[in-house]
Parts: structure tokens; C-alpha cells; sequence
């Protein structure tokens, strides 16, 4: 094991959990954004909080990969809504785990993949993370092919476009969708942000959404999933921890209203 491994498996055993601790997790926060390779490295717990806070109303997300898990069984119809059992799915780019514990919920067997060690640890060693976890790039997984029944990344393609500014993106985004296309049976999902801070869409028009559809094929639609925190303080630090300090700026006096007039504080 190398030192770095070593290091962040030590840290992560006093990590606290965000489903049981999340006082402790907001204290730990630090008071200033946080580059994207420094959250997932040294902030899994703050990380996966805010991921808690995400569609806890509306349960979009559930919805649609329930949909999409029970349209993968043979002789699925359109009423179909069981998930069968024994179905295998892939999470790539699983992070803490948010659609992997969601999947499990819904009866399927998930396997985890993401690059960050530091993710998988907390995700793997967290009490109600139960699938098992593989370290690897998700332009080279490390399964067979047609080794699972469904492949979903959520919110991991944006990251590796955002990585390449050298104009290499659709070729690094090709290989990832080239992957997932490969070990999977009989579906593909990808979730994305369209926008936050607003109400319908506002980057459906982008390069890189058009890409996925125009290029890589796949149908688009979207929902709803609003951030709905505790408190104007949580909201205020966790976004400023994860978008930055401008665009939390941008959406503090919507959160401000809300807090005062709703007794709530949603961002969409």
C-alpha cells in the first residue's frame, strides 16, 4: 500500500458519517471554497452532505433510476416498476455513494468505481454503504464485457470534461461512454446538472450536453432536484464550500428570503 493510501485510510477511520453526524460534518467545514481534487482527496463526509441535501423532497433521482433498473429486466414493459432481483449495476464515479445506496434500496447489486481512494473509503466504511468498490478511471473500467446489466455515471462526465481545456474533452468523454457502453447488457444512464440556482434548465445548450445526445446517442430529459438544507447557515457554507464563494454570493438572497419567509431553504 502506498503512503498516500495508507494516510487517507488512517484519516478516514475517525471521518465522521453525514447521515448520523452532520453537525460534526458542517464544523469541519472550512471556511472558504474548495478546489474539486481537494474535496474528493480530504472532504468525503462534507461532500457526501451536500449530496444529501439533493431531491430529499421531490425523489426524482430515485424515481427515474427505478425506471430505468426495472425497464432493464427481459420482457420489461412500459407499466413495469419492480426492480428484479439479482440485477447487477455499475457505479462509476460512485463517490460516497448516494446513487449506489439508492440503487441497493431498489434491490439491486452495485458495484462502485471512482479513481478517488479517499471516496471509496468513506463510501465502503460508512454503516449504510454495503456495495463493494473498485478503484479505477472510468475510461478503463476494470469489468468484463457485458458483465453488468445497467452502468450509470452521475455527475462524473461533467468532471472529466471540466478537466481537459486542451480541447481533447470529447475524446475523454468518448472513451468514458465507450466504457460504459461496453459493460453494460442493456442500459446506459448518465445524470447531470443542467443548472443550479434555477428553475429550468439553463445549459442544456452547451457543448458538452449537446455531445451526449448529438453524438453519443443518448435521449435526454430532465427533473427537478432541489437542494433543501437545514438551515440558511448550512446552506450558505456548503455551497460556498463546493460552487465557491461568487456563485454563493449569486444565491444567498434567494436562501436569505426563503429562510425568513418560508421557514426553509431550497436552491433548485
Amino acid at each position: 500500500m502506498s503512503t498516500a493510501s495508507a494516510f487517507y485510510d488512517r484519516v478516514q477511520e475517525d471521518q465522521p458519517d453525514a447521515t448520523k453526524e452532520a453537525a460534526r460534518v458542517l464544523a469541519a467545514l472550512p471556511p472558504f471554497p474548495v478546489g474539486r481534487s481537494e474535496v474528493y482527496k480530504r472532504f468525503p463526509p462534507q461532500y457526501d452532505l451536500l449530496c444529501l441535501r439533493q431531491d430529499c423532497v421531490h425523489h426524482n433521482i430515485r424515481q427515474v433510476l427505478q425506471q430505468v433498473l426495472a425497464g432493464a429486466a427481459p420482457g420489461a414493459t412500459t407499466s413495469t416498476s419492480t426492480v428484479p432481483k439479482g440485477l447487477v449495476v455499475a457505479d462509476v464515479g460512485t463517490g460516497t455513494g448516494k446513487l449506489a445506496v439508492l440503487m441497493e434500496q431498489l434491490g439491486a447489486r452495485v458495484v462502485g468505481v471512482d479513481c478517488s481512494r479517499p471516496m471509496l473509503n468513506y463510501c465502503h466504511s460508512t454503516a449504510r454503504r454495503s456495495c463493494g468498490v473498485v478503484q479505477a478511471a472510468h475510461t478503463r473500467l476494470p469489468l468484463r464485457d457485458k458483465c453488468v446489466d445497467v452502468a450509470v455515471a452521475g455527475w462524473t462526465l461533467s468532471e472529466t470534461k471540466s478537466a481537459h481545456f486542451d480541447g481533447a474533452w470529447q475524446a475523454h468523454i468518448g472513451a468514458a461512454v465507450g466504457e460504459l457502453e461496453r459493460v453494460a447488457r442493456r442500459a446506459v444512464i448518465v445524470l447531470e446538472n443542467l443548472s443550479v440556482g434555477e428553475e429550468t434548465p439553463a445549459r442544456a445548450g452547451s457543448h458538452f450536453y449537446g455531445y451526449l445526445v448529438e453524438r453519443a446517442g443518448f435521449e435526454r430529459c430532465w427533473r427537478r432536484t432541489d437542494y433543501v438544507f437545514e438551515s440558511l447557515a448550512e446552506a450558505l457554507a456548503l455551497t460556498r464550500f463546493f460552487f465557491g464563494s461568487k456563485r454563493m454570493a449569486q444565491w444567498e438572497p434567494l436562501l436569505r428570503r426563503q429562510a425568513e419567509e418560508e421557514g426553509k431553504v431550497v436552491l433548485p
